[in-house]
């Protein structure tokens, strides 16, 4: 690993960090801080990975950010991952579609592969069967399948009513 010629003054970077660390701040940003103060301090960033659960290339990471920008840089970002394809809004407008009756939007029955579709039409955004199907959950829906004949509960002359039909 190379020898990081640092910008800032080491000693002011130590002190700062050792502030910070005094202060409550959450797991992931204390470790980070504690992991570039053993750098700073004169600790291999190779004989730190072997110890910790981290790889050197990201505690030599964590120090050029703290070089460049400060220790404010190591907080983990509140928003991480994929974007939503959907927002607030557009679900919303499905949720009512889903209310009311499928075919008004030329559909039998709402399911995956239809929702699939209507909102491909809808928006412009292609999700997949199975994202809808997890929408449909997340939107309050469950995904039973409606009976085409009369429960068991029932009386036998309508069942047989619904078999001659």
């Amino acid at each position: 690993m190379r020898k990081h010629i640092f910008r800032s003054d080491i000693d002011k970077l130590i002190s700062e960090g050792k502030d910070l660390l005094k202060e409550d701040v959450d797991m992931v940003l204390a470790y980070r801080i504690s992991m570039v103060l053993l750098v700073l301090q004169g600790m291999p960033a190779l004989q730190l990975a072997e110890f910790s659960d981290c790889e050197a290339r990201t505690i030599q990471l964590w120090v050029d950010t703290v070089d460049k920008e400060g220790f404010d840089a190591l907080r983990p970002h509140s928003k991480s991952g994929r974007r939503k394809k959907l927002d607030d809004r557009q679900k919303a407008t499905i949720k009512k579609a889903l209310y009311a009756d499928p075919t008004i939007e030329g559909y039998t029955v709402w399911d995956g592969i239809t929702l699939s579709d209507y909102i491909s039409k809808k928006f412009g955004i292609s999700l997949s069967v199975r994202s809808c199907q997890r929408l449909f959950h997340e939107l309050g829906f469950s995904q039973k399948t409606p009976q085409t004949h009369p429960y068991h509960g029932s009386d036998e002359s309508a069942r047989e009513d619904f078999k001659k039909n």
